[in-house]
């Protein structure tokens, strides 16, 4: 698994959100004799895997090598610059009938850019009176051909790759888990994890389950779970119970459950929080309970700029994506001035490569490693601003007054973030 991961640090990030997690490891190989094995085993049927072959090598087969030759033939006939150096390069790592990773690489870069996307190719009237139209024909063909069986050797090697890392992962993982929780147990202590799954195991697999669930059902009438967004999936496993217990009941019942949340203000992911629970718990009460929900989409906080801001955030894109449901927001601080600016994006500088030891830091002896600036230009731009605020005597309202902002009047919220150094990229 080091030899995977690259580098110590990375290692150590791979094993620890394993170790974070242990509550989902532990729900997903439940009741099975051998976790690993059946970790593994559910993971090569998702990936859909051969292990047993080497796609690299299975490209060049006979029919894609003569593919091959003719797709170089046909590119030398159209003599710019650049295909007279793609139709020689593919020429040459054939003639060495050597068909490694070094070859396919070559090739893929015959037919892909730096950056993975394909090259493009057209039909054109010079192309044409260059090869003629057929030759233009074939050549096109054997370049999407060409192209479609490049993208599933990677694809498949690809899913090689990722098999053989979560496996090492699984097993390197579970292994951290159980010197983990070894070390609890000699001294006698249980994290918040530990309460949460042991819970969960006297609610649902217990001897006593139904037991505890009636006892809870009769000392519990009204459930009301403030903050849902942040549930995770072990906890939303605890309410399950109860919320069974209530559903049984018949419409006398004086039961009662009232969740709120707001999947967009989910922050709690170090705590695995799971927002789009909150979808699976509306359908669930709707199902069972006939729950109704109540989307409250209007700010007594926020000017309409910030408002205008969120809803053109979460409308579209890659958040919309996240958030479908998103109902666009609106405010009733009409004519509270407000403004949004988004400051620059500060790219980390590309850095000398630290030597990888692979032994472990004396904290006493060594500091760590910090690289880049990075951190020290996004606080200075951020300095910057609020000086400029201040400066141009930006009003803010206090009651039913207006004054000039003030620097207590201004919050910076940041990401806890170590300042070590970024792990090595790897590939799969």
């Amino acid at each position: 698994l080091l030899s995977a991961c690259g580098s110590l640090f990375s290692l150590e990030k791979a094993l620890n959100s394993f170790l974070h997690q242990r509550s989902d490891w532990w729900a997903f190989t439940e009741n099975n004799d051998n976790n690993c094995d059946y970790a593994t085993d559910v993971l090569k049927q998702q990936l859909d895997v051969d292990l047993d072959s080497n796609p690299i090598e299975a490209f060049f087969n006979s029919r894609n090598l003569e593919m091959l030759r003719q797709f170089a033939a046909l590119l030398a006939q159209h003599d710019t610059k650049t295909n007279l150096k793609f139709a020689d390069a593919i020429a040459m790592s054939l003639a060495h009938e050597t068909y490694d990773q070094q070859t396919f690489a070559i090739v893929y870069d015959c037919f892909y850019t730096s950056a993975g996307s394909p090259r493009v190719r057209k039909d054109s009237p010079t192309l044409r009176k260059k090869i003629g139209d057929d030759g233009t024909d074939q050549l096109l063909e054997l370049n999407t051909l060409l192209t479609a069986r490049i993208h599933d050797a990677i694809d498949q090697s690809n899913r090689q790759k990722t098999f053989e890392l979560n496996r090492l992962w699984y097993q390197c993982g579970e292994a951290y888990i159980n010197h983990y929780q070894t070390l609890k147990q000699q001294q006698r202590l249980l994290d918040f994890t530990d309460l949460e799954w042991s819970t969960y195991k006297l609610l649902q697999g217990s001897e006593n389950a139904l037991w505890v669930q009636y006892k809870l059902d009769n000392r519990i009438k009204h459930l009301m779970i403030d903050e849902f967004q942040d549930t995770n999936p072990t906890q939303w496993q605890l309410v399950r119970p109860l919320l069974e217990e209530f559903a049984s009941k018949d419409e006398k019942s004086d039961n009662s459950v009232f969740l709120v949340g707001d999947a967009k203000q989910s922050i709690y992911r170090f705590r695995r929080a799971e927002p789009r629970l909150f979808k699976t718990a509306s359908e669930w009460l709707y199902q069972h309970m006939q729950a109704q929900s109540q989307p409250l989409n209007k700010s007594w906080r926020s000017s309409p700029a910030i408002i205008d801001f969120v809803n053109r955030l979460f409308s579209d894109g890659e958040l919309h994506e996240q958030l479908p449901e998103y109902i666009p927001h609106e405010t009733v601080h009409e004519s509270l001035w407000g403004q949004v600016t988004l400051l620059p994006l500060i790219r980390a500088a590309e850095q000398d490569e630290i030597p990888e030891t692979f032994t472990l830091r004396n904290p006493l002896k060594m500091p760590r490693q910090q690289i880049g600036e990075q951190g020290l230009t996004e606080g200075q731009l951020v300095a910057e601003t609020i000086q400029s605020l201040i400066e141009q005597t930006v009003m803010i309202e206090e009651g039913a007054s207006t004054r000039p902002a003030r620097y207590r009047d201004i919050l910076i919220l940041l990401p806890m973030i170590a300042p070590t150094s970024p792990p090595k990229t790897m590939s799969t």
